[in-house]
């Protein structure tokens, strides 16, 4: 049996030590929580985004672009909105998420087949992925941005294959 005295001890120890580690010294209390304060707490507010626009590629719409607005977040990103563009290129998505600190990081990624950088190989596409800026867009109403250029946004536009192109020669 262990003394009364070394259980007081190395209860004391372990207080230091919790302190030390997750003291309020050492966290933001606005990022950090408890376990099971995840369960009782209240869910932060909705925000929703609403965008229009028309999607062009070197100065002609291009239709059926499967297009995304995503909330971007450290480990899961939540799908808003999904869509086709139309004949003219126009589309209009909405969406609504919420985020435990409080805002939402938007994103609206497409994938086509519009030459940026160049050709995309058999069995690629091109993925565009545009960060919009909450300031700008978030809890809104309905923001009209106009004619998109893909072109404008090489930076932005990355390759992406099927598995199966692992088995073709370049």
């Amino acid at each position: 049996m262990i003394p009364q005295s070394s259980l007081i001890i190395l209860l004391l120890t372990l207080l230091v030590l919790i302190d030390t580690c997750f003291g309020e010294s050492r966290i933001n209390k606005a990022s950090w929580v408890w376990p099971w304060d995840y369960f009782t707490r209240p869910k932060p507010p909705e925000q929703s985004i609403e965008i229009s626009g028309s999607l062009y590629c070197n100065g002609q719409p291009l239709n059926d672009v499967y297009m995304k607005l995503i909330d971007e977040d450290a480990y899961f990103s939540d799908e808003m909105a999904k869509s086709l563009t139309s004949r003219t290129g126009f589309f209009m998505l909405q969406g609504k998420a919420s985020d435990d600190d409080g805002h939402i990081d938007p994103i609206l990624t497409f994938d086509h087949e519009c030459i940026v950088n160049k050709k995309p190989r058999m069995l690629c596409h091109l993925r565009t992925r545009v960060r919009l800026h909450p300031h700008l867009y978030v809890d809104k109403g309905l923001v009209d941005i106009g004619i998109f250029e893909i072109a404008d946004y090489p930076a932005a536009t990355q390759e992406t294959c099927s598995w199966m192109r692992w088995f073709l020669p370049d």
